[in-house]
């Protein structure tokens, strides 16, 4: 959890799922760099480019890797939320996820896997 009192009031909040690592395979060495987990805020959008020009980015950023592993296609979801900067109506929602492997290492913005939670706020 990102934020500087109640749970209620958080920037942003990561939760992992206990089934995360279940199928993936690993070495004794892979397996003592699991104590890694790492969580970054990126309080300035400024960093990431828009996708569409009538598209805007209306959170922070939140970033988090598990040791030196690319993991996906889990079973259970990892559920992130991130509070919006300005009120927005929900019709126009996206989840998005900044992939490096797109636009030649660059990066981009991308949907695959991601989906926004109906019915919240943030």
């Amino acid at each position: 959890q990102i934020g500087f009192e109640l749970t209620a009031n958080a920037l942003a909040q990561v939760t992992l799922p206990s089934s995360l690592l279940s199928g993936v395979v690993m070495s004794e060495i892979e397996r003592s760099s699991l104590s890694r987990i790492n969580f970054r805020f990126f309080s300035s959008t400024n960093l990431f480019e828009k996708r569409q020009k009538d598209s805007f980015l209306n959170s922070y950023v939140v970033a988090s890797s598990v040791g030196n592993f690319s993991i996906k296609d889990l079973r259970d979801p990892v559920k992130i939320e991130i509070s919006h900067l300005t009120k927005q109506v929900s019709s126009g929602r996206k989840c998005v996820f900044w992939d490096f492997s797109l636009n030649g290492g660059n990066g981009s913005w991308n949907e695959r896997g991601c989906r926004v939670a109906e019915g919240t706020s943030s």
